[in-house]
């Protein structure tokens, strides 16, 4: 559990980072940008942000741990999808604000995972995890009010099992093509994979400029791109 630990306090480092290096072809700011979905409604907001086990690999690479330590928790974490859920209510007066948060239990009754063949999952209870992913739940809490402070206190941790449609026990990837929904208080939010930070770069066959790999035609030329 200790590494776990370890990697938790990475990822709260780097949440407070203005500047986070790159990890081989991944920039840690394209993958968080992929992997938060938000929704802002006059003075409502709900905040979705899935941690792939992809960034736990990417977070293992910035910290020096034995190569058996980290294939260890690498094998616990991709058993798992975690999801930090935030859910917040601002009410205004002339004088003051105040911002009030919904409640674990208030979300864990209608939080539901949704695969691609619209079959849904409920989280798992804390009793029902693994030592290792309990004591990553439970260290994770406090880390996000030091960081985040009263965000922090309002985050939610929920975990569900990494297990896609038709039985297959390879999970989610932010790799390999599939998606995946997430619903809770009559919102969905959805990512569709793989994620674009993890394609090749395309470039325009006219100024040979860097295109997004998702993209069909250069923005500025309207030429197909070339792969």
């Amino acid at each position: 559990m200790k590494v776990i630990v370890t990697l938790l306090l990475g990822i709260m480092f780097i949440l407070s980072s203005a500047n986070a290096q790159e990890a081989k072809q991944i920039q840690f700011n394209d993958l968080y940008a992929e992997s938060v979905k938000t929704e802002f409604l006059g003075l409502q907001s709900k905040v979705v942000f899935w941690l792939p086990p992809e960034l736990f690999e990417y977070l293992f690479s910035q910290v020096k741990h034995p190569k058996d330590q980290i294939d260890k928790a690498m094998d616990t974490l991709k058993k798992y999808m975690i999801f930090l859920v935030v859910e917040a209510k601002t009410e205004v007066s002339p004088l003051s604000s105040t911002t009030t948060f919904k409640s674990d239990e208030q979300v864990r009754k209608t939080i539901k995972l949704i695969d691609s063949s619209n079959k849904s999952f409920s989280p798992f209870n804390i009793d029902e995890l693994s030592s290792e992913m309990t004591g990553f739940v439970n260290a994770m809490k406090p880390n996000l009010v030091k960081v985040l402070g009263e965000m922090g206190k309002g985050s939610n941790i929920y975990v569900f099992k990494n297990k896609v449609a038709n039985g297959s026990s390879q999970g989610y990837s932010i790799r390999d093509k599939n998606s995946f929904t997430i619903s809770f208080d009559s919102t969905k939010f959805s990512w569709k994979l793989p994620f674009v930070c993890t394609l090749p770069d395309l470039f325009c066959p006219v100024d040979k400029e860097k295109m997004k790999g998702n993209w069909i035609y250069c923005p500025i030329h309207g030429v197909n791109l070339s792969k």
